[in-house]
């Protein structure tokens, strides 16, 4: 591969806050993605939503909508590279 399509991560976060989805108040939203959407957007300087190159995969079509929510990103954006 061409080093010019190389991706090298500035940041990475992970959360334990996951909620059980029965246990949510509101099953649209998710509290651990919220937090680590706050802790990049703290690393990043930014949004999150503005980063050039975004990376957001699940193989639940319903927990990227979630995600993109949590997170501000617009879910007709370009999610991943890989």
């Amino acid at each position: 591969m061409d080093h010019d399509r190389w991706v090298f991560p500035w940041v990475a976060a992970e959360s334990d806050l996951m909620v059980p989805l029965p246990a949510r108040a509101e099953l649209h939203r998710s509290p651990a993605v919220a937090a680590v959407g706050a802790a990049l957007a703290g690393s990043l300087g930014r949004p999150v939503a503005e980063a050039e190159v975004i990376d957001l995969y699940s193989c639940f079509p319903a927990a990227v909508g979630v995600q993109c929510r949590e997170l501000g990103i617009d879910e007709g954006a370009t999610l991943t590279v890989t």
